[in-house]
């Protein structure tokens, strides 16, 4: 697949921060204050290695960022875990 220069891919930007990816049975009990915006956009990055991001992609993704950690960490999982699954597949 050809790369869109004006597309963002997450490993272009990826930095390793640990993220569980779940199933999680309870909220996480971490602060907002435990990661910055740019880490907590880190965190989404690092579970969407490998896929394109468009422009509006982005912008969802900053908005994304301004919500608090505990409802990062179960979006980030469910990322993972449908790649992870997908991956498996024959």
């Amino acid at each position: 697949m050809s790369h869109d220069p004006d597309c963002l891919l997450a490993s272009d930007v990826h930095q390793d921060l640990p993220c569980p990816g779940g199933p999680f049975h309870n909220q996480p009990r971490f602060s907002v204050r435990d990661l910055d915006r740019s880490q907590r956009r880190q965190l989404l990055l690092q579970a969407l290695d490998g896929v394109e991001l468009g422009a509006w992609d982005q912008t969802i993704l900053d908005w994304l960022c301004m919500w608090e950690w505990s409802t990062l960490l179960p979006i980030a999982g469910w990322i993972q875990r449908a790649k992870t699954e997908v991956a498996g597949r024959p």
